[in-house]
């Protein structure tokens, strides 16, 4: 068993320091940003709606303002354009921002000029454009741009599951004179625009830069990306259908102070975008009842890429900024996670502890996550802390159940030819297997013998000795297991057994003394069979209680389960004065005192035995009380009796209680030993100071 715990616990070691490694070495190249994502978005899903600061009011270009103002394929008016921008500004706009990109001419060059005049009279307006860091630059006519009041770029960088869930705030395009252009993004300009700070950055902080002059407004933004703090979708905003804003149809202070942001939200023009809030929208209960089906794919899951923009721009407006935790906390964080793990390999926990522990953490992780998600804006990957922590709950089961399969085949393999296998099967469920190297415990010992067996077995020869030999421990050996005893060894036509280990027994003295009424029983049922040499078997039984040591003992080739004491060797002792006092079955005194008011016994003698120093009262296992009939009580009385008066050198009186006995039970040989013994001693008494105590010297 040492071996199998110093494997298990190389295994142990092993396994967490391989899953702990494999897990961290996947974070590092990636492997947990799909996990890490969705983990992400559940934070916005159970947080909720949240309500922008009435900053920004959305002017969507519908489906309605497109049938009212008959607008052609492809293309809306920039008259129209030019009109709502200065109904808009009228009303009190601060900064409008268009998120359409004029990259070619009008077809009526007076369009552009209509639209020019409204951009510049304004001075408040922000284009849109294309930057992407591969070169492509898509920008709106010199004209506008000599206009407006700045631009940015709104192509937006998607994750590697195809949602919106950040946005970069500078894009570097390379000047013909080799210098780089930092061109923002349409999120920036619009705040900086609302803020009137100046375009220059500063990136000299480490994790954040800012923008503006040290004499202006300073914004201090976190750098390198900003991850959007998604409320909603875009009817979180206020909104103002353009129709409405073209024909001036809207309240100004839903525009008074505020960033107006205008922009598409017709379905064949697909500026949509999946966000961490919009992915787990679903359509109303109500649609889906009247409907039967209801088309997601189009805006279901998606929301409008004017409102991701809002969003951005809320987010930068209200300083309510998401962090990012830093990798390295991360991996300290899955180390930590991993050695946690090694609870999993402990034994002692099991498959239901480790599963509720396996749910705890789980749970724990996620919702620690959350919290400071919700109290600190505070993001941390856990994808790969609950990976690691469920991967060790799989490999600490699996090497677990490992581990218990091999240790139950050595238990097997050890106990099969000790115990009943219903008494293994026990003892690997109670996983009483670690005790075998050697405990000590209180336990009964059996010793039985056949008598006169040797001289039958010169008789019989080498195959009918065989023969009656199997038969005999056939039956013998069955009625140990059936009172769950462990066999402990056979020698020759001995057994020697014993009760209350490996499998703890709460009256094993009991087990015990039922087991060798029950041999004598099976003897004189296997006397009546036809074999050779049964009608002359003779069984002599020991019986004592004690504490001896037991365990898996021996040397390093060799190992036996057994038990060793002074308890085993007055057992023995015992067994053997069955030949002196013509007895069955001796027991000693601790065994008689914990099973006297179930059975019928005898008192016969007190002895000191050979490697004793110490007298011993011993008596006769009669029978059960239920069994016991009245000859055996009337017997036990007269004997007890006559007993007394022995050990207070009454002779006489002793001499005829025992000759009482022989009358009530005649053949009874204990009591034709204490005559024999009082005979002798009327004719020469024993020593002064002699107590009644009969001394072995022989075994």
């Amino acid at each position: 068993m040492r071996r199998l715990f110093l494997l298990q616990l190389c295994l142990t070691i092993f396994c967490v320091s391989l899953v702990t490694a494999i897990v961290g070495g996947g974070y590092y190249y990636g492997f947990f940003q799909r996990a890490d994502n969705f983990l992400y978005d559940l934070h916005f899903k159970w947080r909720g709606d949240q309500a922008p600061s009435d900053r920004i009011t959305l002017v969507l270009m519908d489906q309605q303002s497109a049938v009212d103002l008959e607008r052609r394929q492809g293309s809306w008016s920039r008259r129209h354009l030019a009109r709502a921008i200065e109904n808009l500004n009228r009303a009190g706009a601060v900064v409008i921002g268009i998120d359409l990109i004029f990259s070619s001419p009008s077809p009526d060059p007076q369009d552009d000029l209509i639209l020019t005049a409204a951009i510049q009279s304004g001075g408040n307006v922000v284009l849109a454009r294309i930057s992407s860091s591969h070169g492509k630059e898509i920008t709106a006519l010199d004209r506008f741009q000599a206009a407006m009041t700045g631009d940015g770029f709104i192509d937006v960088p998607l994750d590697v599951d195809n949602i919106l869930r950040k946005v970069r705030f500078f894009n570097a395009r390379r000047l013909p004179d080799g210098s780089l252009e930092l061109v923002p993004s349409f999120s920036l300009e619009l705040a900086r625009v609302f803020y009137n700070i100046e375009f220059i950055p500063d990136f000299s902080g480490e994790d954040f830069f800012t923008l503006g002059s040290q004499s202006d407004k300073v914004l201090t933004l976190p750098y390198p990306e900003l991850l959007i703090n998604f409320g909603g979708n875009y009817t979180a905003f206020p909104g103002i259908s353009f129709v409405d804003a073209v024909h001036n149809h809207f309240d100004p202070a839903a525009v008074k102070g505020k960033i107006v942001l205008i922009g598409s939200s017709l379905v064949f023009e697909k500026d949509f975008f999946s966000t961490p809030y919009s992915r787990f929208t679903r359509p109303p209960q109500a649609l889906t009842a009247k409907f039967g089906q209801v088309e997601t794919g189009i805006l279901g899951d998606k929301d409008l890429g004017i409102s991701c923009h809002a969003w951005a721009t809320e987010t930068i407006l209200t300083k309510r900024f998401i962090t990012k935790r830093p990798r390295r906390e991360v991996l300290i964080g899955t180390l930590l996670a991993g050695l946690g793990g090694l609870v999993f390999y402990l034994p002692v926990v099991g498959i239901f502890g480790s599963t509720l522990i396996l749910i705890a953490g789980l749970l724990g992780a996620t919702g620690l996550s959350h919290h400071f998600f919700m109290q600190n804006l505070s993001w941390m990957e856990i994808a790969p802390l609950l990976t690691v922590w469920s991967l060790q709950f799989v490999m600490g089961a699996t090497l677990q159940k490992s581990v218990q399969r091999k240790k139950s085949l050595m238990i097997t393999d050890l106990f099969g030819k000790y115990l009943a296998p219903d008494v293994v099967k026990e003892l690997l469920k109670d996983e009483q297997s670690d005790q075998l190297e050697g405990r000590h415990c209180d336990i009964t010992v059996l010793f039985s013998d056949l008598r006169g067996f040797t001289s039958l077995a010169e008789k019989l020869g080498p195959a009918q000795t065989g023969n009656l030999l199997n038969a005999y421990f056939d039956v013998m050996i069955p009625l140990v297991f059936k009172r769950q005893g462990t066999l402990d060894k056979l020698i020759g036509d001995a057994i020697m057994a014993f009760f209350g280990a490996p499998l703890d027994i709460e009256d094993h003295p009991d087990a015990a003394a039922r087991c060798a009424l029950a041999m004598l029983a099976a003897i004189a049922t296997l006397r009546q069979q036809d074999i050779p040499g049964a009608a002359k078997l003779d069984l002599g039984i020991g019986l004592n209680t004690g504490r001896a040591i037991v365990g898996n003992l021996g040397s390093q080739q060799f190992r036996d389960y057994t038990v060793i004491g002074d308890a085993v060797n007055l057992a023995s002792r015992l067994e053997s004065l069955n030949k002196v006092y013509g007895t069955h079955i001796i027991i000693s005194e601790s065994t008689a005192v914990q099973i006297q008011e179930r059975y019928q016994l005898r008192k016969l003698d007190t002895v000191q035995v050979i490697g004793k120093d110490t007298p011993v009262m011993i008596y006769e296992l009669l029978a059960t009380l239920e069994e016991a009939d009245s000859t055996w009580g009337d017997l036990t009385a007269l004997y007890e009796a006559g007993l007394r008066h022995y050990t207070r050198r009454n002779w006489s009186r002793a001499l005829t209680h025992f000759q009482d006995a022989l009358v009530r039970c005649p053949g009874d040989q204990p009591s034709q030993l204490l005559i024999h013994r009082i005979e002798k001693y009327m004719q020469s008494p024993p020593p002064e100071g002699w107590q009644g105590v009969t001394v072995y010297d022989y075994k």
